[in-house]
């Protein structure tokens, strides 16, 4: 690894393990040493967490909120069934709660541990990966948002997204593409919706990617390959469609409340930030909030129940964009604070922090652009993190938890942008004019 040398796989599966063990280590002492688990959620007991408490007593996916609504989609289907797991094997008291925070921290850590092997697949020099993931794992800047349960299983987001990078590295380096790979990476792309529908951006800009990238290979057909990824996406979203369909009475793309949460985030009292993240705290706007969303409002739910989850989303969705046409500049202002407050999170008082988070952002689009420049494929990967993954919270309110599954981008790109920084200056520069140094022809005796 010394001097950017490349490791072989045996090598990388070591470093991995071990970043792992140390990742995990961090988490498992601060959940124990500050009884993490023992203490109230900032985010109350969460819809996802009312699911799998569900699902682990009464095995149905359904009553997100205080009082019975019934079969619902408002979670992606995945987090919920893991913690469902974790619930039913400890209970869904205190050593239940330990249980969740427990598989949290392995997924942060397993995420955290994969970045040596994504540079590796990419091209880069290890030591990039190694210094991201040893940061990340020994200073965990979200400490609440990989262990709590009210994050929405932001570390799975995370582990995922790093999951298809490396799938989309490994698989689509050589050309031709096989059909059967086209098919199986169409598959990923579905099971991964089914842990956070947000990356549909990230897939349609990858899928463009791979596009161009399949035209200039020779033997590569581009409508048959993303055709057949199409087809393996279809695939894998078809059995949670056909159960929303028998039990919402609607085909609805894995969540069932894109509207209820652009109401929430576009209206007269609306923030950029979510109420309760703010600093200093807006009451009002809270209470506002709460009499809004159904978690808070016993008229919401009673609307759910009166004509479906599905048909109350479609009518929050039609209050959204009727605020939207009514209020175009400020639904335009909020949409700059949330660009700001995106890339830019205050860290809910936490100031110190952003004295090292916020240059990062900086360095890390320098890296990015680097990596564009020298390792077109993975660049074009990143980028379209970039670009595609925070357009859906460019509408609704931003939150710490929808951030923390692109913050590992973030770190590497930054690591990156540091390693490039210490390799220019590591090379010698040739004085000005002078013939760079070449290697003697050879004797014609010896060749």
């Amino acid at each position: 690894m010394r001097g950017g040398r490349s490791l072989d796989q045996v090598q990388v599966r070591k470093l991995c393990v071990g970043i792992f063990c140390v990742a995990l280590a961090v988490r498992l002492t601060a959940i124990f040493v500050w009884d993490l688990h023992e203490r109230p959620d900032p985010g109350g007991e969460c819809e996802w967490e009312r699911i799998a408490k569900n699902l682990a007593t009464n095995g149905e996916f359904a009553n997100p909120y205080w009082t019975p609504t019934g079969p619902t989609a408002h979670s992606a289907p995945a987090y919920p069934v893991l913690l469902s797991l974790a619930y039913g094997a400890a209970g869904t008291g205190a050593q239940g709660r330990l249980a969740c925070m427990i598989l949290n921290a392995i997924l942060a850590s397993l995420a955290y541990a994969l970045l040596p092997a994504l540079v590796a697949l990419a091209g880069l020099s290890v030591v990039v990966g190694t210094a991201a993931a040893l940061v990340g794992a020994i200073v965990p800047f979200r400490l609440l948002s990989e262990l709590m349960i009210s994050a929405g299983g932001a570390p799975l987001r995370a582990l995922t997204w790093i999951v298809m990078h490396l799938l989309t590295l490994g698989w689509f380096r050589a050309a031709p593409v096989s059909a059967a790979r086209w098919l199986a990476y169409g598959a990923c792309w579905g099971a991964a919706f089914h842990v956070d529908p947000a990356l549909l951006p990230v897939c349609l800009f990858w899928a463009a990617v791979l596009g161009w990238r399949a035209r200039q290979q020779e033997g590569s057909s581009v409508a048959s390959g993303l055709g057949l990824m199409l087809a393996g996406l279809s695939l894998a979203l078809l059995p949670w469609a056909l159960r929303n369909r028998k039990e919402l009475g609607a085909w609805i793309f894995i969540r069932s409340n894109a509207g209820m949460e652009l109401a929430l985030s576009n209206n007269d009292s609306a923030l950029p930030i979510i109420a309760y993240e703010m600093v200093p705290p807006h009451p009002e706007a809270f209470r506002q909030w709460m009499s809004r969303h159904p978690i808070g409002s016993e008229a919401q739910r009673d609307r759910i129940r009166a004509v479906g989850e599905a048909a109350y989303d479609r009518e929050r969705l039609r209050e959204a964009l009727d605020w939207i046409r009514r209020n175009p500049k400020r639904f335009a202002v909020l949409s700059l604070q949330r660009f700001r407050y995106f890339w830019f999170y205050p860290g809910m008082g936490r100031r110190y922090r952003n004295v090292i988070l916020y240059p990062m952002v900086i360095l890390a689009g320098w890296g990015l652009l680097g990596m564009l420049r020298r390792r077109r494929f993975a660049g074009l990967l990143f980028l379209g993190d970039w670009v595609a993954y925070p357009l859906t919270y460019y509408v609704i309110q931003v939150s710490g938890r929808y951030r923390y599954p692109m913050e590992w981008t973030i770190l590497l790109l930054s690591c990156y942008a540091v390693w490039e920084w210490w390799n220019a200056r590591r090379q010698p520069i040739q004085p000005r004019g002078a013939v760079p140094h070449t290697r003697p022809e050879p004797h014609p005796r010896a060749a």
